[in-house]
């Protein structure tokens, strides 16, 4: 399952998507019999998309691979919905989807052309987090030996939990049952533990 950063991505992405369709000057609504139509053409001058159109009579639904991972999938009837799924060894998950009210067509158009943009921001963006983590990683051990030397532990128990750019430092009174939660920097823990507890 993706992580919260890339499912975040994609759900950004359609949604730009999204507003993308419902404030484009001049949009029209797009009649259902003429999506068969609109596939062929979107596929004919995209040979190396790989897509798979399948038509019910009732609905169609359209499936163009985005990466290994990540499908789009366009639900056609008399609406239209948008879907980004996870592809994995079993059944595909949902990501995030969107509703379209007008002609999808330029706005997936769009999509297509930037897929390469999106690929390297996504890939800095789980580099970026790989870095923080291992950083992360590192950090907390010095911060649990720092605190196992500098907080009386029958004066305080502590909980070191990471958060989103460090970690946050649950204590509760020994005595009292009294909570306190400090924020942690991966470089100012020593000072900001300090600061809080007065060593």
């Amino acid at each position: 399952m993706f992580d919260d950063k890339e499912s975040d991505f994609w759900k950004s992405r359609i949604n730009e998507l999204q507003h993308s369709n419902m404030t484009r000057p001049g949009a029209e609504r797009l009649g259902f019999s003429e999506v068969p139509e609109k596939i062929r053409a979107f596929e004919a001058s995209h040979p190396d998309l790989v897509t798979k159109a399948t038509d019910n009579g009732s609905y169609i639904t359209w499936e163009i691979s985005v990466t290994q991972t990540v499908k789009m999938r366009v639900f056609f009837q008399s609406q239209i919905k948008l879907s980004l799924l996870q592809v994995t060894a079993g059944d595909p998950v949902k990501i995030c989807d969107a509703k379209c009210f007008y002609d999808p067509f330029p706005e997936i158009e769009a999509f297509v052309a930037k897929i390469p943009d999106y690929k390297k921001e996504l890939e800095e963006i789980i580099k970026a987090g790989l870095q923080l983590s291992k950083k992360q990683k590192i950090a907390g051990e010095f911060m649990k030996a720092y605190l196992q030397e500098k907080i009386p532990c029958d004066k305080y128990l502590w909980q070191l939990v990471p958060a989103e750019e460090g970690f946050s430092l649950l204590l509760t009174d020994a005595k009292t049952s009294e909570e306190k939660k400090i924020s942690l920097s991966l470089e100012g823990f020593r000072q900001e533990i300090s600061n809080n507890l007065f060593i």
